[in-house]
Formats: structure tokens, sequence, C-alpha cells
């Protein structure tokens, strides 16, 4: 399946959310990138506390998350044929961040809401990433972004590294495992074990 995941966080709460889950992390001793692969036995319990500190914020409203994911499991459904596959992912990022947020109703009264967009380093070439942010960027002239004066400015979007950035890797670690949990990877066994592995 392909996942897509976002935090929606107002400039106000982005750098308080970001020491909090930063201090989350240095207190736990997780020194290195975050991510759903390097959970084990030995750290589980930090892990969990981690995304307790994340999702103590998503319930106290400073952080939204969103998560879209395909669903493969339909019988008879085909797949994409070679062109339609390449532009998959875009297609679907693009509608992600169309609906996701509800960002539509997300203006305030007689002012411009600017949306800034923080997106993981896009998997193609510089120039089909760029014509993607254009289109992204188009968002704000369709009729619903229009009246709600919400806008999509293109130098508002940049692509970073996860590691940098203590909302990815949090929301790397949901994605993670939503992912595994649906594509029933906790009920796969290496080729050559008889047991599902420790992690």
């Amino acid at each position: 399946s392909n996942f897509f995941g976002g935090l929606l966080v107002e400039s106000a709460h982005l750098e308080p959310v970001a020491s909090d889950l930063m201090g989350t992390r240095e207190r736990l001793g997780l020194r290195s990138e975050v991510k759903w692969e390097k959970i084990d036995r030995l750290n589980a319990e930090r892990y969990q506390e981690l995304m307790d500190a994340l999702f103590d914020h998503v319930r106290e409203g400073r952080i939204k998350l969103r998560v879209m994911f395909t669903q493969n499991r339909r019988p008879g459904r085909r797949g994409p044929t070679p062109g339609q596959s390449e532009d998959t992912y875009f297609k679907l990022y693009y509608q992600f961040l169309k609906h996701a947020f509800c960002l539509r109703f997300a203006g305030t009264p007689g002012a411009e809401t600017r949306v800034r967009l923080l997106m993981d380093q896009l998997p193609d070439t510089t120039a089909r990433a760029a014509e993607f942010r254009s289109f992204v960027a188009g968002l704000s002239m369709l009729p619903e972004f229009r009246a709600a004066r919400v806008v999509f400015p293109q130098d508002q979007m940049a692509e970073i590294r996860s590691h940098n950035h203590e909302l990815m890797q949090c929301l790397d670690v949901v994605l993670g495992a939503m992912q595994f949990r649906l594509n029933d990877k906790h009920r796969a066994i290496t080729p050559g074990a008889k047991r599902r592995g420790q992690r």
C-alpha cells in the first residue's frame, strides 16, 4: 500500500512542540534518528513514551495528524498502466495535501492564511519535484481555497531530511507502525527461520 502522512502545526505552536519532543528524546536517550525500523525490545518503552508525548500534543490540539493509504486488497482490481504508475505517488500526494487537513476551511475571515509545506525528499528528479510543487501551488487558485483566502506559496515549500526534524521522525514511527500492521508484517517469518523475529 501507498502511505502518506502529515502533521499540521500552526506557526505559533511549531517551536514549543518541536522543543518539547526534542527534550523528550534527549531525556529518553534516543540520540540517533528516530525511525520505526530501529525499534526493538531494548528501546520499545522509550519509543512508546516519545509517541505518548506526540499524541499528548495531538490531544491538546497543537498538532493535527492525518494518514492516507491505498487499499490493495480489493479482488479483481487492475493495477495502473506503466505511465500511470510513474505519476501515482505525486497524484496521491496532491490529493492528500488538498483534502487531508480540510485546509479550505482553515482561513481566518478577512486575512490570508499561508501554508508552509515541509515535505520529505521527493523520490524523483529535481524537474519532476519542481513540477509537483507548481501543481500544489495551483491549489491556491481553486475556488474553495480562493474563497477561504488560503494560499500555498511555492517559495514556502521545501524538501527536508527527516533526521533534522523531530516532527517528521515521529510521523515516520506512526506511519511505520501502521504499514507494518496493515501489510501483515507482524506475521512475517524470515526465510529459514521457524519463528517471527524479535523486532
